[in-house]
């Protein structure tokens, strides 16, 4: 609504000549917004209610539904690479260097070309829900998601007489709200307790008085770990120097935890849910002597750590590939001092850290990534990339207005007209 209200003033104090293309502009911002938001609804309720344990095995075909919402997103973003530009839809430097990350799965046959082309939707519908940021209208669907995440809840008390609301199936009492597994709830509502705190311009706020207690009764310890790294580094980044930072950070995320594991590695996996004991037998397929089958209980998909996976798959080089650009686009976000540039770092650095815990960084089953990327993109959204020097020839090939990254809105608008 803002960016309507804005275009119209736009057009209002703008020649006759330039009333029409604002007006044009203001017209496709809106259609894509709305365009864009029934997408991102759409695909959290096809994951949810995939996620349910009363529909997750009978109706498969949700499953692919939400796979293939996603990957309808990122074939709509690719379509404005020729005209009409209804999406305005505009790559960033730290899309294009993720996208590189995916070269080194084509060398490992089928199963790395699927894995690549996910890691490609997983980015290109990120940029496109970025859009959704940039505009602020993200914040207004926080509670139809919340509604949806509790979609399963009403399911399993309507079809499967509320048997997955709370149990000890998995292990121990569990706060599940009809989803078949606590990672999935945790997930789901990870995401809308973030899109409320980070509507909150206070650091604490009431929302955590919710979501902790939720996400510690879910006991999906990956949601809650995010939730309070995220609390945690955003204090940090509002306190120290970027040096300081970078210490405390290396002792806290690394130099602790690798000292509690010398001191007792028993009590670490414990705490880790035994992950130590899944990646020690992850070594098996280094050596060969197991196969990388997606979905095998001997396959990488029951690894929960996706710096291990890319190692595995792709050797020393690929993962030397893959911390360098994330490195990359950690030191270009640090750069952000602003409020929006400390929640943005500490979602980044956050999304990093849980994924040292999962193995779906780039996968178009977990929510989270269209969390952390969109908003990460959305740190590049005041300048196009073709200001960066490393395409100079961008321009030079096609006429002005072709790409969409070459194509104006409001924000250049205005500042024409100021000029």
């Amino acid at each position: 609504m803002w960016l309507e209200r804005r275009s119209h003033s736009l057009a209002e104090m703008a020649p006759e000549s330039q009333r029409y293309r604002i007006l044009e502009m203001q017209s496709a911002a809106t259609f894509s917004s709305r365009l864009l938001s029934v997408c991102l609804l759409a695909a959290f309720a096809f994951t949810v209610l995939g996620s349910t344990e009363y529909l997750h095995l009978n109706v498969v075909w949700l499953y692919a539904a939400k796979h293939g919402s996603l990957i309808l997103v990122a074939a709509l973003a690719l379509t404005q690479l020729f005209p009409p530009f209804f999406l305005n839809v505009r790559p960033s430097m730290d899309s294009l260097l993720l996208c590189l990350c995916g070269i080194p799965y084509l060398l490992q046959g089928q199963v790395g070309f699927l894995l690549a082309a996910q890691l490609v939707v997983t980015v290109i519908a990120s940029i496109a829900f970025r859009k959704l940021w940039t505009g602020g209208t993200i914040f207004w669907l926080r509670w139809p998601l919340a509604l949806i995440a509790l979609l399963p809840a009403f399911v399993d008390w309507k079809w499967n007489a509320a048997r997955f609301i709370y149990n000890d199936v998995w292990g121990r009492n569990r706060l599940l709200l009809g989803y078949f597994h606590p990672k999935e709830a945790g997930l789901a509502f990870l995401l809308v307790f973030m899109l409320f705190k980070l509507r909150s311009p206070k650091l604490l706020s009431r929302v955590d008085l919710i979501a902790i207690p939720a996400l510690w009764l879910i006991q999906s310890r990956n949601a809650l770990l995010f939730y309070l790294n995220f609390i945690l580094i955003s204090a940090l980044f509002k306190t120290f120097t970027a040096r300081s930072l970078a210490v405390i950070l290396i002792v806290l995320y690394v130099l602790l935890p690798a000292t509690f594991l010398i001191l007792d590695q028993q009590a670490a996996d414990i705490a880790l849910s035994e992950r130590l004991t899944q990646w020690s037998h992850a070594g098996e397929l280094l050596s060969g002597q197991a196969d990388f089958n997606i979905g095998a209980a001997s396959g990488i998909a029951h690894v929960d750590n996706y710096y291990l996976e890319y190692f595995i798959l792709n050797g020393a080089g690929g993962l030397v590939l893959l911390i360098a650009v994330l490195l990359l686009i950690a030191i270009r976000l640090g750069k952000q001092r602003t409020p929006q540039g400390t929640y943005r770092n500490a979602i980044y650095l956050s999304f990093l850290f849980y994924c040292f815990f999962d193995a779906s960084m780039f996968s178009t089953g977990n929510f989270i990534n269209f969390l952390a990327l969109p908003i990460v993109f959305a740190g590049e959204h005041a300048g196009p990339i073709v200001k960066f020097r490393l395409l100079p020839v961008r321009f030079r090939l096609f006429p002005k207005g072709f790409l969409p990254w070459g194509s104006v809105n409001c924000q250049e608008s205005e500042q024409r007209l100021r000029t």
